[in-house]
């Protein structure tokens, strides 16, 4: 129903006890699946703690949210489909 969906899988919710803590997490699936691999990644939570990083985007390291200090553009075509498709899972997440 939404084939070309921004919205990340999850594929299983686990837990696991190492050194008497009991640690919960998700695997999702990747979002980029595609033989066209970003050039910069960045692990964006909307948290302001811990979301910087010591590294520079030439490390080729995953960045943070904070690390991100300049706009993406795009062309008109890309906006588009990138805000209809926004559109499109919005009104997935609201109807499940």
């Amino acid at each position: 129903r939404n084939p070309h969906t921004i919205l990340s899988r999850c594929v299983g919710l686990h837990s696991m006890r190492m050194y008497g803590l009991k640690k919960y997490f998700m695997v999702m699936e990747n979002v980029f699946l595609t033989e066209l691999k970003p050039h910069e990644i960045y692990d964006l939570k909307g948290s302001w703690v811990g979301r910087s990083t010591d590294h520079g985007v030439q490390s080729g390291k995953v960045m943070k949210d904070n690390d991100l200090k300049r706009f993406v553009i795009l062309n008109t075509d890309n906006r588009n489909q990138i805000i209809e498709q926004l559109e499109s899972d919005t009104m997935f997440l609201e109807q499940h």
